[in-house]
């Protein structure tokens, strides 16, 4: 590998390993939200004073805690000591504790506050969004959907988009997005989740999701190709599926006859090949 190149990934490498969620400090002087609360009560001497003798794992863990604290004191005046102390460190923690806590607006606002700074335009730059762009993701009353647009916009997979903007697959706003994402995606975003991550994913659907993504999974993939998700196909209630043919009034019967009989073939094909257990395959 080319030294520039090697160089470049060593770099790239080193950016990501500073978007992941950091352990707390096992040695602190007071309580996250102690800290809080108290910058909240004081003046504005003494917060000016508060705000620079906190250390900055000590800030990180205010804004991890800062979620649930705004949640029950939305007043709070976190923003400002956060402005005081705005670094790219506090950026990135902020961005990644946002990934968890999409749906607090209190917390939200405060993030979008930091945004609005001119320092912002350098650091979510770093994670592939200008600061406008974030806020209004941030803010707005749709932000999976406002994700959606931006996947399709960018050309990108769902994972590449991901790994673009520095999202954590594990976190909330990643899982949310998957839920929805894989309701009308391609064909070839099901083989980039694969069959493993995309059974475990179905558990957190309800049986109306259900219907759709099966729906979606059998327009998209080809009866040879459905062979490959074995995990996936046995996932779902075949026997009330298979049971609800000819009938009405039940949310699998909205799949059409072709649907059911495609369905009803792949799933004795790979009972067939694997038996009725397919994990670990």
């Amino acid at each position: 590998m080319p030294v520039r190149l090697a160089t470049l990934n060593e770099s790239l490498d080193r950016r990501a390993d500073c978007y992941k969620r950091q352990p707390p400090v096992l040695s602190r002087r007071q309580e996250p939200t102690d800290m809080i609360k108290k910058y909240d009560e004081a003046d504005e001497a003494q917060r000016n004073h508060l705000a620079f003798s906190m250390t900055k794992p000590e800030l990180l863990d205010i804004i991890a805690a800062l979620p649930a604290y705004v949640a029950v004191h939305p007043e709070s005046e976190a923003a400002k000591l956060l402005m005081t102390r705005y670094r790219k460190y506090v950026f990135r923690q902020l961005y990644i504790t946002w990934q968890d806590h999409y749906r607090n607006q209190p917390f939200c606002r405060i993030f979008a506050t930091l945004l609005d700074s001119v320092k912002s335009q350098r650091y979510s730059d770093e994670c592939g969004f200008i600061p406008q762009t974030l806020k209004e993701i941030v803010l707005s009353d749709n932000p999976i959907g406002e994700l959606s647009g931006h996947i399709r916009f960018e050309n990108l997979s769902l994972f590449g988009f991901f790994d673009v903007h520095y999202i954590l697959k594990n976190s909330q706003l990643a899982l949310d997005s998957m839920s929805i994402f894989y309701l009308f995606c391609s064909s070839k975003d099901y083989f980039e989740i694969g069959d493993q991550r995309l059974a475990a994913l179905l558990q957190r659907f309800s049986e109306r999701y259900l219907v759709k993504i099966l729906k979606n999974l059998l327009d998209k993939i080809s009866p040879e190709s459905l062979r490959q998700f074995p995990n996936t196909m046995m996932s779902f209630p075949k026997e009330l599926i298979l049971s609800s043919q000819g009938q009405s009034g039940t949310a699998w019967s909205a799949l059409s006859e072709s649907s059911m009989a495609l369905f009803g073939r792949a799933i004795e094909e790979i009972s067939a090949a694997y038996g009725e257990k397919s994990s670990g395959m």
